[in-house]
């Protein structure tokens, strides 16, 4: 996949060896509820500062992102940071309501 905006990239590297690449950090999250592949490591770009955060590593604030889902990641020691199952349910909430991703 193309990325738009190095800022809210994603990486999700499997345990097969294979390398899936975002351009939201809500699209990998989607990808991977629905697809359950076999994960190795999942990356995420922080949004503020830009170095590659491992998923452990992460959290997430709402507001902008490229593909209108309203996740950024950034460093899970953010003040009012979601985890990464509230932001998980943020976005499943969003897709449910009426007019949703």
């Amino acid at each position: 996949m193309l990325i738009n905006d190095r800022h809210f990239a994603a990486q999700l590297q499997t345990a097969d060896g294979q390398t899936r690449n975002f351009d939201d950090p809500a699209c990998l999250m989607k990808y991977v509820e629905r697809q359950h592949p076999p994960v190795h490591t999942i990356y995420f770009c922080d949004s503020q500062s830009g170095p590659w955060l491992r998923s452990e590593e992460t959290g997430f604030v709402t507001g902008h992102s490229p593909m209108g889902h309203g996740l950024a990641a950034v460093s899970k020691n953010t003040p009012g940071a979601l985890s990464y199952a509230a932001a998980l349910q943020f976005i499943q909430h969003a897709d449910a309501s009426p007019g949703g991703m």
